[in-house]
């Protein structure tokens, strides 16, 4: 085998790993894509049942709620 068919040995594989690589990035990125998809829209359809209430005084509702819980610790 001379060095110029190893060398297109060697081109045909790179070639080939070329693709397979490209293929893989691709379908990763469909496959995150449609898992983002799902995960939107479940969040989506379980946003009514959030406690909206709790939310809408504060723009911090998560701290408010435990500063309420605190202050009434504090005041029994």
């Amino acid at each position: 085998m001379t060095s110029f068919e190893l060398g297109l040995q060697v081109d045909a594989v790179m070639i080939a790993l070329e693709i397979v690589g490209g293929t893989a990035i691709i379908v990763g990125v469909l496959f995150g894509a449609l898992v983002w998809r799902v995960n939107w829209l479940a969040m989506k359809q379980d946003a009514p049942e959030l406690p909206l209430a709790d939310w809408s005084h504060s723009r911090h509702g998560i701290n408010q709620g435990a500063r309420l819980s605190t202050s009434v610790m504090a005041a029994e």
